[in-house]
């Protein structure tokens, strides 16, 4: 399962897994969070040997699911450094809906990959691009930030429309563009 969906949303052209919460309508800030179910938060915790409290790990971190109970399946999403500095889903789409989206319907897909370990907003521009002949390229701005440590959290423009971990990679890809001088 090469798309790792944990759960999203998408406004517009079904995705090739076809998985995901189908919207009618582009999402604001608030749809976008409780569609792509983003709406939790995350915590640290020290690590310990099992029936070896004495034994800690000083030198790492788990970074827990606050939504899931102590003991279930997907609690923890990844081992960390002490000093990693998490970004709660709400405050990173905030902060990127202050950039962009300003409470406006911008939201086109969305959501977090596995158990929660990356996330991602994407949204659509009002300009696409237009190439020779009559190609256009939609553009989209894309948030994307992880909880394991993974991934930087990063703000782009993209013409890849994310909806997946494939593209999510694609999108996130950094390209090499040579000139050569003849």
């Amino acid at each position: 399962m090469a798309h790792n969906i944990g759960q999203m949303f998408y406004y517009g052209k079904i995705p090739w897994h076809q998985l995901g919460n189908r919207l009618a309508q582009p999402a604001n800030l608030e749809e976008a969070l409780a569609a792509g179910g983003l709406d939790w938060s995350v915590s640290m915790a020290p690590l310990t040997l099992e029936h070896e409290h004495e034994s800690a790990v000083p030198q790492r971190m788990a970074v827990l699911r606050n939504d899931v109970r102590p003991g279930d399946h997907g609690r923890v999403l990844g081992v960390v450094h002490p000093e990693f500095k998490l970004l709660q889903n709400r405050d990173g789409a905030q902060l990127f809906d202050s950039l962009f989206g300003k409470g406006g319907r911008v939201y086109h897909t969305g959501g977090y990959l596995k158990r929660g370990e990356i996330v991602w907003l994407m949204a659509k521009l009002p300009e696409s691009i237009r190439l020779p002949g009559n190609d256009e390229l939609e553009t989209y701005l894309l948030f994307s930030n992880s909880h394991d440590g993974s991934l930087p959290i990063d703000i782009r423009l993209t013409t890849v429309r994310v909806v997946c971990n494939n593209t999510l990679s694609l999108a996130l890809r950094k390209l090499c563009i040579s000139v050569s001088s003849n």
